[in-house]
């Protein structure tokens, strides 16, 4: 479904992203995984069209989506849920929803999908007039995932969707993700919870300094002994 070839994104003269190849096959869970200064972010931002690419190619499905803007690789059917979630803080829960079903046209499908993430996520259906930024750490994560969905996407991009929750809640968005997937959606997971992420992932790719270090199925890396002591510390 998303294949990357040979991408490099530069901030000004500075290379951040070197050449980095990569695959997300449909109807699974692909995981990008590293630690901080890794440029796991950086090329996500790339694929959303948020950075500008150095040179490469970014294909989904038979669309080239290379150097195309935001709102058109919108439109082709990516989204992405941010890392820090970045819920729109003064908007109410049902705003946010509303703006994640921003370039849609269809309104009674866009409030029959509200009342679905409604019923996906309970706590945010008794929280659906409340400020956003007045939930908890978990909650906007919850809803940050229902706002990407409300855009109906093929593939949706998760950036470090367990960065600053505690264990229990990042069991729960695990399930979310899973779920996710079981309904048929693409999921493209960058996390530095390695752990996590093998734990949902069919494939797993390991970036550091901006290439890919190492590939393979998630059983393959789990058993890797580079992996083991590097990012799971066993």
């Amino acid at each position: 479904m998303l294949e990357v070839a040979d991408l490099r994104v530069r901030y000004g003269n500075l290379e951040v992203v070197h050449g980095v190849s990569f695959r997300a096959e449909p109807g699974e869970i692909t995981a990008i995984l590293g630690g901080n200064g890794a440029g796991k972010t950086t090329v996500l931002k790339a694929l959303m069209g948020l950075v500008p690419t150095a040179s490469g190619t970014i294909t989904f499905g038979t669309q080239n989506l290379t150097r195309r803007p935001p709102h058109a690789i919108a439109r082709s059917g990516l989204a992405m849920c941010p890392e820090g979630r970045q819920v729109f803080p003064r908007m109410s829960v049902y705003e946010n929803l509303l703006m994640g079903a921003y370039l849609r046209s269809d309104a009674a499908g866009i409030q029959e999908d509200i009342e679905k993430m409604f019923e996906r996520f309970p706590r945010l259906s008794e929280r659906r007039l409340q400020p956003a930024g007045t939930l908890s750490g978990g909650e906007q994560e919850m809803l940050a995932i229902a706002r990407a969905l409300m855009a109906r996407p093929a593939l949706l991009l998760f950036d470090e969707p367990s960065w600053g929750l505690a264990p229990l809640i990042v069991e729960e968005v695990s399930q979310a993700i899973r779920d996710i997937k079981e309904r048929g959606t693409t999921i493209l997971l960058v996390e530095q919870n390695v752990q996590m992420a093998l734990g949902l992932a069919r494939y797993a790719y390991i970036l550091e300094t901006g290439e890919i270090a190492m590939q393979g199925s998630s059983e393959e890396l789990i058993a890797n002994s580079y992996i083991k002591n590097a990012y799971l510390g066993v």
